[in-house]
């Protein structure tokens, strides 16, 4: 791919190398580089409507309010840049009942007075369309179906995201409202799919509502440091890093989750809540530094990866059931308060290494509770645990249950 830079009248407004476009899709006027770096110019003209000429050239002077107004109302489509980092106060508002389908990429990128979008028959949004127009703060688009990436990235005067703002939005890009740092709601009734880092450090959103996602990107709401709970049953995966910095989750409900990736939930100091009851595989790091969490339960755990339960400081007792489980090393390393851990296995769990999943826990030593941590596992393997290579060091820590003291945990 080659470098794409987008340049008006000479001048090179922005470097879009990882997110061409096309001629037909920029003002007559600009150029820029096509995906194999050859050089394009824009052929959108409409059917040579002086105000294209007006706008491209910016000429503030000609472009009033009832000009844009006018714009819009007979425009089937914004093109790409064409209200790039517009610098005049004669466009406030993005207002359109029918005509507009579509908005092109950039097209309002930085525009400096925005602070009404409302399209009701745009279905698309393109990547970076709103991006940096920092004084935005209505947004309604009831027919638009898809969110670019960075479209409304640094948004920072958007306060909150009810459900009639997008209520047919399926599809959310990545990094699409980055660092929209003031936006404390957010409603998408009908969202599906979620990509990365879509909402990374919206550092006010309080609470967010998509029952229907079945797709979450990586980091997708990292860094939300007031978003209080994680409530999305359709979601067949955790993804890495996806509530990392989340200081404020208290509760996530994953009922249809079968993994949870690489530091998920990594800095949650404040989670106290996890429904999870189908995951199988928990990653590194996943619950690092979750100093809250006091009592954990997976009944379908396959795999405990290394690091996933560090510095986990307020973890008391955890249940692990399932057919078997592979712990790999230090998967509980300073869990510092951990008493209880329940192997409810119809096997031996195992370890991949020879180092303790155990360091700094009162599973391996006694001076951090004053006395050992216990181990609890069936009647029927208590014997199999003693004589196991890999739990040796651990003999008098277990406690055997009988079934009728397993079922009587309630699990």
């Amino acid at each position: 791919m080659g470098v794409a830079k987008v340049t008006l009248n000479g001048t090179t407004l922005m470097d879009v190398t990882s997110k061409t476009v096309t001629a037909s899709t920029m003002l007559s006027g600009t150029t820029a580089l096509d995906k194999a770096g050859n050089s394009i110019t824009g052929t959108y003209v409409n059917g040579g409507n002086t105000v294209f000429q007006d706008i491209y050239e910016r000429n503030y002077s000609a472009i009033t309010s009832s000009v844009i107004e006018s714009f819009f109302n007979t425009q089937s489509y914004i093109p790409s840049y064409a209200f790039y980092s517009w610098k005049a106060s004669s466009l406030k508002a993005v207002v359109n009942s029918s005509t507009i389908k579509r908005i092109g990429e950039c097209a309002f990128y930085g525009a400096e007075y925005i602070t009404t979008a409302k399209m009701l028959s745009a279905t698309t949004i393109n990547h970076h369309a709103f991006a940096n127009a920092s004084r935005l703060y209505t947004v309604s688009f009831s027919n638009c179906t898809s969110i670019g990436s960075y479209a409304f990235g640094s948004c920072t005067n958007i306060r909150a995201i009810g459900s009639q703002c997008f209520p047919l939005v399926t599809f959310i890009d990545s990094n699409a409202f980055h660092n929209c740092n003031t936006i404390s709601y957010a409603s998408f009734p009908a969202l599906i799919s979620i990509s990365s880092s879509a909402f990374y450090s919206c550092t006010s959103l309080i609470s967010f509502s998509a029952p229907l996602v079945t797709h979450i990107g990586q980091c997708a709401f990292q860094s939300c440091a007031k978003l209080e709970y994680a409530d999305f049953p359709l979601a067949p995966n955790i993804t890495a890093n996806v509530f990392s910095g989340c200081s404020a989750l208290s509760m996530a409900n994953f009922p249809s989750a079968t993994y949870i990736g690489p530091g998920a939930f990594s800095g949650c100091t404040l989670l106290t809540s996890v429904t999870a009851p189908l995951v199988s595989l928990i990653q590194n790091n996943a619950f690092c530094n979750c100093s809250s969490l006091s009592y954990l339960y997976f009944s379908n755990l396959k795999t405990l990866d290394f690091y996933a339960l560090e510095h986990a400081t307020g973890l008391k007792t955890l249940i692990l059931s399932g057919p078997s489980l592979l712990i790999k090393y230090y998967a509980f390393s300073n869990c510092t308060a951990l008493e209880s851990i329940y192997l409810l296995y119809s096997t031996v769990p195992s370890f991949n290494t020879d180092t303790s999943p155990f360091p700094y826990t009162p599973i391996a030593n006694s001076s951090y509770l004053g006395y050992y941590g216990s181990i609890y596992v069936p009647s029927s393997l208590y014997d199999s645990y003693l004589t196991a290579s890999v739990w040796k060091g651990f003999s008098s820590r277990f406690v055997s249950l009988t079934d009728a003291e397993i079922e009587a945990l309630n699990l």
